[in-house]
């Protein structure tokens, strides 16, 4: 008797699973031949595609997509594998995933985006990827934090200077009552601080000033004030 393509884990991961994980491409190969599910689920919800992504392996990805994987396909907390590749930093895969039709506004289980991931981890070129093909630059997340926030949380100059061009709303209060400046003030990162200020009307600086002067140190409000000479003192 021959052995099951689709023969399952304990955690319902099957042979295509393992050959994706761990880049195998001719297993991968010879399994769809014999007519593996491409889109198998394990019980995260993860398939053979959200493991090539992950892993970086393009090739594998652009096989499994060429045999019908399901390139929004949804894991248990709602990842999708442009999730995972925005995450990662994997452009190439980015790419390949919005040309087979991924959508670049998807959102996980908690409201997270591409780009929200991409923000985060400081990826500029993915930023302007997912721009360019349609992602919302003011969308936000179930914690009302927008790309920028991410941005200015995370201190990535070139990724807020990125979302800025793209007209980002800066003036966004998050459910937690914070505006992307007041996340920059609390880095000390005052190239930051000084690119939101510079961008944007003093009417979200005088909301994150007061914000500030309730909540933290004279030395931020001095930041929000522009005397960087005296916050460095």
């Amino acid at each position: 008797m021959g052995a099951c393509v689709d023969a399952e884990s304990p955690i319902s991961e099957t042979p295509l699973h393992i050959a994706c994980r761990f880049g195998n491409i001719e297993t991968a190969l010879l399994l769809l031949v014999k007519g593996a599910n491409v889109n198998a689920s394990r019980e995260d919800g993860w398939t053979p595609l959200h493991l090539s992504v992950v892993k970086g392996h393009h090739d594998i990805s652009l096989l499994l997509i060429d045999q019908g994987a399901d390139v929004n396909a949804t894991t248990e907390a709602g990842l999708t594998p442009l999730h995972l590749s925005s995450f990662k930093g994997h452009h190439d895969i980015s790419l390949l995933l919005i040309e087979w039709g991924a959508d670049v506004c998807a959102t996980t289980c908690d409201g997270s985006s591409p780009l929200h991931r991409c923000s985060t981890f400081d990826h500029k070129e993915f930023v302007d990827l997912l721009l360019s093909r349609g992602a919302e630059v003011d969308r936000a997340d179930e914690s009302g934090f927008t790309a920028i926030h991410w941005a200015c949380q995370n201190v990535h100059h070139d990724v807020v200077k990125a979302l800025a061009d793209r007209k980002a709303r800066a003036e966004t209060v998050a459910v937690n009552g914070r505006t992307p400046l007041f996340s920059a003030c609390n880095s000390t990162r005052w190239d930051v601080v000084r690119l939101l200020i510079e961008r944007y009307v003093p009417a979200i600086v005088e909301h994150t000033a007061r914000q500030l002067w309730n909540e933290t140190t004279p030395l931020i409000c001095l930041a929000i004030h522009g005397d960087s000479e005296t916050s460095r003192r």
